[in-house]
Order: structure tokens, then C-alpha cells, then sequence
């Protein structure tokens, strides 16, 4: 895995955390897929939640909340397209819903 490629946070670690991010139940099983490409993926490095998109599934609302402290952060993308969103760092139990037209993708992790 390699190292972060963002200016690092002296308290947090530069290995990257990366999230499974679960489809919506609606999604289809039986669609071709490749076992290595998502429609999305996730990860978490020095400070920074990355999520890329990498079908294109039309506007998409992208929100992260610590539960542990209450912060919310969001942005969003239309189609093929990356979301960076700085995070605070803080300790806690993250969660990320990302709304699409193809239903809401879900993921967790924590600090």
C-alpha cells in the first residue's frame, strides 16, 4: 500500500485506510463486474477522505459525518469524477453515505 501523497498531519499515520463501500440493495448482482473495479472507492489518508468515482452514475451527494463528535462534511460530483474532502482528523467512528441516482452507497471506518 503505498504512502499518502497529501501534506501530512504529524498525529496521523501516512498509511492510507482504505473503506469498502457497500452498493444500494437496488444494485444489480447480476451486472458484468470486475473483481478489482467499484463503482466507488474510498480511502482515508493523513487528514483527507478521498472517494472516486469510477462509473459514471449522474450527480452524486457525497456526505461524511463523525458520529463520535457530530461534524458533517459534503460535496458532490456529477458522473466520472473524485471527491476530496478534508476531514478533521479527530478520533471517532466515521460513517459515508453517498447518494446517487443508482440508490445510496454506504461506508464506515474509524480513527
Amino acid at each position: 500500500i503505498p504512502m499518502c501523497n497529501y501534506a501530512s498531519n504529524p498525529n496521523q499515520s501516512d498509511e492510507p485506510i482504505i473503506i469498502p463501500i457497500t452498493p444500494p440493495v437496488s444494485h444489480p448482482s447480476n451486472k458484468p463486474r470486475s473483481l478489482v473495479e467499484r463503482d466507488i472507492e474510498a480511502t482515508y489518508c493523513a487528514g483527507v477522505l478521498t472517494v472516486m468515482f469510477n462509473e459514471n452514475l449522474g450527480d452524486s451527494d457525497v456526505m461524511v459525518a463523525n458520529v463520535s463528535t457530530g461534524e458533517v462534511w459534503s460535496n458532490s460530483v456529477n458522473g466520472f469524477g473524485v471527491v476530496n474532502l478534508l476531514l478533521s482528523g479527530d478520533e471517532g467512528y466515521y460513517y459515508i453515505t453517498i447518494d446517487t441516482e443508482e440508490g445510496q452507497y454506504t461506508g464506515e471506518f474509524e480513527l
